[in-house]
């Protein structure tokens, strides 16, 4: 394990936090679709094996959850790429930070590797950013500093305000959040320790 590895991992990691832009409707994609997880039945998935088992355990362990809706691209049959968007009724502790009940949080997005470059990823924030557009909710996601791809391809959408989310760790586990910009402070116990 390298040093950079170890230190994010067991003692201090350093996160980006991007607030879009939402300043009109994006216009629909006819291969993006999206669904509350309340409502979307997972066994379809299941049995007709067009996704990956990453996908699969994603759906498995937020289904039934109507604080989470999936968008899918969905082309020749196989799910391409999806994105998660975090949208709690009230605020909710999730990965370290609380996502208020007027936002959406984008989370666990990802482009299967065969069908990377194509701008798949583009299509399913453009959906995202039409669903929040409509609920009125303000769309934020966060991002490892270490991942540069990621960092890469959201600094191409229009961002409004970015922010610094630093964790504190004893032995791998999160016990302080720090945000700037404005400065909060936050020790990690009870609901706010809710898992990923």
């Amino acid at each position: 394990m390298s040093l950079i590895k170890f230190v994010n991992s067991y003692i201090f990691k350093k996160r980006l936090i991007y607030f879009y832009a939402l300043d009109r409707v994006e216009s629909k994609n006819d291969y993006v679709f999206n669904f509350n997880l309340n409502n979307l039945d997972h066994e379809f998935f299941l049995k007709e094996k067009i996704c990956s088992n990453q996908f699969l355990l994603l759906l498995d362990k937020r289904k039934f959850s109507p604080d989470w809706q999936i968008f899918i691209y969905l082309d020749n049959d196989t799910v391409q790429g999806y994105s998660f968007l975090h949208i709690p009724q009230e605020s909710v502790w999730h990965d370290s930070l609380p996502t208020g009940k007027d936002e959406a949080r984008t989370v666990s997005s990802f482009v299967e590797p065969a069908f990377r470059g194509r701008g798949i990823r583009g299509e399913l924030l453009k959906s995202q950013k039409n669903f929040c557009i409509k609920n009125n909710k303000a769309l934020w996601c966060v991002i490892e500093s270490t991942n540069i791809s990621s960092i890469r391809a959201t600094q191409k959408s229009k961002i409004v305000m970015i922010r610094t989310n630093y964790l504190l760790k004893l032995i791998g586990r999160n016990v302080f959040s720090i945000l700037t910009n404005p400065f909060k402070f936050f020790l990690l116990w009870g609901n706010k320790r809710v898992s990923r």
